[in-house]
């Protein structure tokens, strides 16, 4: 039999920018112009095939031109537009939550059906930094099981393989590796085209490849690139004038179920495609930081609202997920623009948290209603306490001190026990807080009673050339010379870093916007004076050390950087709290944290969205010179000890030698992409920072890191009364164990049926019986399902104690289940 015509299938994409570098109204009106070409190439050629990304812009067209969507709708019906992704956004998926991986791409899914009538079989990760690990199995909760990208981490040499989950599940991955050095040229070509040119080199390309096919040719453009029927044409003409070859333009879904029906078995390659522009980390670091407050208030509004039975809930806050989805777009997440783009993300992500508040307000009331007609002495307060974690916790929160209060005298909770507490001082009386140590139940709440009194003066002490901090685990000293002069484990007296001059290190870095070029010696904090004071309170201890570096010779006139350092320690807990705060001018430079430790491993576990990630140093390369892009939280640990770096936002951490480092800021000299540097870009002015170190002995996960990192990124949350609090002092709707098993999120179902969500996951890599405890309050333990990430119910499951359901999970699984609503819920 003669063989069978080799398989070209050229589909081609205009991928447009949420923004980048031109703002968002800019760049939705090019997605227009862009929409209007495409219109007319499918009008003009009956054999014209193409495919669009990211239903932001298509959601926002429709407001503006509803005509144009409308007209696209046949088009998409018949197969020649395909959707691919269905994301909101094609978002930076290794730093944010996972939920707001699975809620971008589940708002993104609804409005392609409810819009198009369509299903999405195409995902979509090109342009984005890098492919989080769990990608596979997140896709696959969706019913995607492909997947189109182009940066795979720099290292990958193949253009079409099987990525491999955390879990084992498993996507078949199309694409090119745009920052590797040298690609197999097997199975796509694909090239960046400005004109008809690149378009010629594109099919150039496709004549290199020596793959047994089918084989995928790809002209790929952006932004103010206009569709081009440039590849169409030459698909035509080779289409007749190639014997033994078949051409035709085609959508990414052709080109997959060509692939699947031939059988063919691909390479299988790790799913945690990075790292990719690790530059991007430290740039414009308010975003990441403001970002991560953000992401954690708006799933906890999800949270309270659907707990407390707010009818409406999930509707009320979709607007807030496609905003949270425009921040979260790749080139808008990682800082890499101009000024007026951050200004504007800043000014979108201020206006998320006002939402998300409004919503919290309104389900704690629901939960801690207050008599206004029975209204306490002036002289003393109400406040309810929430705990969004699945486990009892005793741990700080702050409330702000009553207008017109000279201090606080006690704080009791509802038993009229005594709880410590410490007034922590703002710029102004009015900002001033109380934090206070107190006890909430498992994913409820507790009420405390604050009484008027006498001001509490802040009072630190300056110290000569030594202090220290400790409680029954750790010891940590400082010293004028070095900084950080010891991290002692005390129960077996381990020395776990010593000697740590270098614990804040500025260094040259001559890169751009995306790219590092750090050069020459790294200057440390110990090279300028080192101040201490101490202070204490009922709370915990607390040193404080200054000092500023001397002028660093490379980064520009009048350069400084001054900085506070304060290290708390609270009684009870392994885990010292920094608060770091930099003043900063200048420019080409980056400037790091370092833990140098004692501790012999070069391997780092890196918390990724829904798990961890083993990752060793690396060469550097173009766009990535050591970092690794970290959720929460990076442990370093040998056979014996460990100790862990737990990031409120500051995401890009390199393990190397015994040493972690992060990059907290960087300032970029060079141009990159026409953006030129600025005040904004090198992050002139002052900037604030909170980690936690915890060390620990053992393995991470029996160790606690996993809740101390929860915890630090999810504080307790107080409502402030000033009436008598009504009803019930405290209660609980649910918990959840072991700790290797997370709460993820919960949430109203989407359908507005009253259901509730709620999401669970593996971190460790362990095959674990869950144990999920839950209120009756608002679950109707009789009317519990799994389902997939679209909510669709699946199998029911019983109870098998009156108020626990145990299930297995396998390792780095994630579970959705659907809870039908209490009958108490009116």
């Amino acid at each position: 039999m003669p063989e069978s015509p080799s398989q070209f299938f050229v589909v081609g994409i205009t991928h447009v920018d949420l923004a980048w570098k031109r703002g968002r109204a800019e760049m939705s009106e090019m997605m227009e112009i862009v929409v209007i070409r495409l219109l007319d190439a499918l009008e003009q050629k009956p054999d014209f095939r193409y495919h669009i990304e990211q239903a932001a812009h298509f959601r926002e067209l429709q407001r503006r031109r509803p005509d144009l969507v409308a007209r696209l709708r046949p088009f998409i019906e018949a197969g020649r537009v395909e959707i691919v992704g269905g994301m909101a956004s094609t978002l930076e998926c290794n730093l944010p939550n996972g939920e707001c991986f699975v809620r971008n791409q589940q708002i993104g899914l609804d409005w392609v059906r409810d819009t198009w009538g369509v299903g999405v079989k195409t995902g979509w990760l090109v342009d984005t930094f890098g492919v989080a690990a769990q990608v596979p199995q997140i896709l696959r909760g969706f019913g995607i099981e492909q997947l189109m990208a182009s940066r795979f981490g720099g290292t990958h040499t193949r253009d079409l393989f099987v990525a491999h989950g955390l879990d084992g599940s498993r996507v078949t991955v199309a694409g090119w590796s745009s920052q590797a050095g040298y690609m197999h040229p097997e199975n796509v070509a694909w090239q960046f085209y400005k004109d008809w040119d690149g378009v010629d080199r594109c099919f150039a390309l496709a004549d290199q490849l020596t793959g047994p096919g089918p084989f995928l040719v790809l002209p790929y453009t952006e932004n103010e690139m206009l569709v081009s029927l440039r590849p169409h044409q030459i698909t035509r003409e080779r289409n007749l004038e190639r014997a033994g070859q078949t051409w035709c333009t085609a959508t990414p879904a052709e080109f997959f179920d060509a692939v699947a029906k031939t059988g063919r078995v691909l390479p299988v390659v790790d799913s945690d495609l990075n790292p990719e522009f690790t530059g991007c980390f430290s740039l414009r670091h308010a975003i990441r930081l403001a970002n991560r407050r953000m992401e954690t208030r708006l799933l906890e509004a999800e949270k309270w609202a659907a707990l407390a039975g707010l009818e409406g809930s999930a509707a009320a806050l979709e607007n807030d997920w496609w905003e949270l989805a425009y921040v979260q777009f790749h080139d808008v997440f990682t800082g890499s623009h101009p000024t007026v783009v951050f200004e504007d993300v800043m000014r979108v992500l201020d206006e998320i948290e006002r939402s998300a508040d409004r919503m919290l307000v309104n389900a704690f009331e629901q939960f801690a209603p207050k008599d206004d007609t029975d209204l306490e002495d002036a002289s003393s307060v109400s406040a309810t306490v929430f705990n969004g974690l699945p486990w009892h916790r005793t741990d700080t929160v702050e409330i702000q001190v009553p207008s017109g209060w000279a201090g606080i005298a006690r704080v009791t909770d509802r038993d009229g026990t005594s709880l410590s507490f410490a007034v922590k001082e703002g710029i102004v009386a009015a900002d001033d807080v109380v934090r206070v140590r107190c006890d909430v139940p498992a994913t409820g709440y507790a009420t405390i009673q604050l009484e008027a009194g006498a001001a509490e003066e802040a009072v630190w002490n300056p110290v000569g050339t030594a202090a220290a901090i400790e409680n029954a685990w750790i010891r940590v000293e400082f010293d004028t010379e070095f900084g950080v002069k010891r991290l002692v484990w005390k129960p077996t007296g381990a020395v776990l870093l010593e000697n740590a001059g270098s614990w804040l290190v500025a260094q040259r870095d001559d890169g751009n916007f995306q790219i590092e070029n750090p050069s020459g010696a790294e200057v440390g904090a110990a090279s300028g004076t080192i101040r201490l004071e101490e202070a204490s309170s009922p709370l915990g201890q607390t040193v404080r050390l200054s000092g500023e570096f001397p002028p660093l010779d490379w980064a520009g006139a009048q350069n400084h950087l001054r900085w506070t350092a304060e290290f708390f320690l609270p009684e009870g807990s392994p885990a010292a709290h920094l608060a770091l705060h930099l003043d900063w001018k200048g420019e080409a430079t980056r400037i790091r944290l370092t833990l140098p430790t004692a501790i012999d491993s070069a391997t780092g576990i890196y918390e990724v969205p829904f798990g961890v990630a083993c990752r060793k140093p690396y060469s550097p390369r173009v766009n990535a010179k050591g970092e690794w892009p970290a959720h929460r939280f990076v442990t370093l640990a040998d056979a014996r000890y460990g100790v862990a770096l737990i990031n409120t936002g500051v995401g890009g951490v390199e393990v190397s030698g015994g040493t972690i480092y992060t990059t907290l800021l960087r300032a970029p000299r060079a141009e990159y992409a026409g953006m030129v540097a600025d005040m904004t870009s090198s992050q002139h002015g002052t900037h604030d920072y909170s980690f936690a170190i915890l060390p620990y002995a053992g393995i991470w996960v029996e160790a606690g890191v996993l809740r101390v990192a929860q915890e630090v990124n999810n504080p307790l949350i107080a409502a402030r009364q000033d009436g008598t609090v009504i009803g019930q002092s405290s209660a609980s709707f649910l918990s959840l164990e072991p700790a290797n098993v997370v709460l993820s999120g919960i949430k109203s179902a989407a359908d507005g049926s009253g259901d509730v969500i709620v999401r669970v996951y593996e971190t460790a890599g362990r095959a674990t019986e869950a144990v999920l405890t839950v209120s009756d309050t608002w679950a109707d333990r009789g009317r519990v399902w799994t389902c997939d990430l679209r909510e669709n119910r699946g199998e029911g499951i019983t109870s098998t104690a009156a108020d626990a359901l145990r299930f297995t999970l396998q390792p780095f699984q994630i579970q959705t289940l659907r809870f039908g609503r209490s009958p108490q819920v009116k």
